[in-house]
């Protein structure tokens, strides 16, 4: 099967929606999905951008738009109690390195658990809750979390999504397309069927 890989950080409430279509869309279009967890500040730092957060009139025009976004896709959103959070522990927590099996249900239960419930999920006893609520090994998960692996994990998949060319969260790359932005899944439909065409525009040409 053909995979759809899933650049994000718990931290962008754009990621959260996208997340919330990207398991039905990769069902019917029938696509691996595969979660790829990284540090979003560290793609900013790296291509010298700003984040919303740091930009008052792009911070409340965001939180308006996302409201208006969740709300047109029927998607439930309830705001973190605090934002921006520190991502850490529970990017780690999603890594495959340390869910395994279980990446795909221990990222949508902490998406749910940070924007659909509401919850502080860079608090390691919020998380573990949230965890341990939807059925997983919650100290298992958190101590793995924890260790060196998981930090060397989260830092080499940050390194390669940056290598990869993602700029901004959620990225989700199809047969080396790269989609960015949670209102891209009519355009990577278009692109699986064939039917994109796209050229250059006069002038531009990216770099060698």
């Amino acid at each position: 099967m053909r995979t759809l890989d899933f650049y994000f950080d718990f931290l962008s409430p754009y990621a959260y929606l996208a997340w919330r279509q990207a398991g039905a869309f990769c069902t019917a279009q029938r696509l691996t999905l595969r979660p790829r967890p990284m540090v979003f500040i560290m793609a900013l730092r790296h291509w010298g951008h700003l984040g919303p957060a740091q930009i008052p009139p792009k911070r409340d025009f965001t939180f308006k738009d996302i409201q208006r976004r969740a709300r047109a896709r029927g998607i439930p959103l309830r705001m973190p109690p605090i934002h921006p959070f520190k991502p850490i522990l529970p990017l780690r927590l999603a890594l495959p390195e340390v869910a395994g099996a279980r990446q795909i249900d221990v990222v949508d239960c902490l998406f749910r658990a940070a924007w659909s419930e509401g919850r502080d999920i860079a608090d390691p006893a919020q998380a573990q809750a949230a965890l341990q609520a939807r059925g997983l090994d919650a100290p298992a998960l958190l101590q793995a979390a924890d260790g060196d692996v998981a930090r060397a994990a989260l830092k080499q998949a940050t390194a390669a999504a940056i290598d990869a060319g993602v700029f901004g969260v959620p990225t989700m790359v199809v047969e080396g397309e790269a989609f960015w932005g949670e209102d891209q899944f009519p355009f990577i439909a278009e692109h699986l069927a064939g039917k994109h065409e796209l050229q250059a525009a006069p002038g531009l040409h990216p770099p060698a």
